[in-house]
C-alpha cells in the first residue's frame, strides 16, 4: 500500500484480499470484550491493552532476555445509543483513568443485571443465539464493537 502510494498514487487501484486472519487483525487498542475484566481493578491496579513498545524508528524494543518490552494502554472508548461510553473513570473520579469493568460499564448503558452475569461463557463459546448470556457477550453484540474497523479498512 506504502508503494501504490509513494510510486502510483495518480493511479486508481483494485485490490482484492483474501480472508486470512491477518486480514483481520484490528487495532491494538481497538473495542473487543474478550479480555476486559468483569470488576473494577482493585486499588493500586488498572487494567489496559498489552502492546508492544517500539523505538523512534518503529521497531520493537527488546529486553535483555531477548523478549518485546510490552506497555499497558488504554482501550478506545465506545459509544452506546449514540452517545460516548467512557470504559475509564473520568479526571474528576476518585480513581481516574481506571478501567470501570465491564459490569460497571454495562449497567451505565441499562443492562441492570451485569453485576450477577458471568463475565464470559466457558472458553468464550456462546450459547447459539444468546445475547445476554454473561457479560462480553452483551458488549460482543453492541454495534460500535461489530463495528470497529480492520487495520486494512482503516489504511
Amino acid at each position: 500500500m506504502d508503494i501504490l502510494d509513494e510510486y502510483y498514487g495518480g493511479n486508481n487501484h483494485i485490490l482484492v484480499f483474501d480472508n486470512a486472519t491477518t486480514h483481520l487483525k484490528r487495532a491494538d487498542t481497538a473495542l473487543s470484550a474478550h479480555k476486559m475484566p468483569k470488576h473494577t481493578p482493585k486499588e493500586g491496579n488498572n487494567w489496559g491493552v498489552e502492546v508492544n513498545t517500539t523505538g523512534e524508528n518503529g521497531k520493537p524494543v527488546y529486553t535483555a532476555n531477548g523478549r518485546i518490552c510490552k506497555i499497558k494502554v488504554p482501550m478506545a472508548d465506545g459509544t452506546f445509543d449514540g452517545k460516548a461510553q467512557p470504559l475509564y473513570s473520568p479526571l474528576n473520579h476518585r480513581r481516574a483513568g481506571v478501567f470501570k469493568g465491564m459490569a460497571v460499564i454495562l449497567e451505565e448503558c441499562g443492562f441492570e443485571d451485569a453485576i450477577n452475569l458471568k463475565a464470559q461463557c466457558k472458553d468464550f463459546k456462546f450459547m447459539k443465539d444468546a445475547t445476554h448470556c454473561c457479560c462480553c457477550r452483551i458488549l460482543y453484540t453492541q454495534p460500535d464493537f461489530v463495528m470497529v474497523e480492520l487495520l486494512l479498512e482503516t489504511h
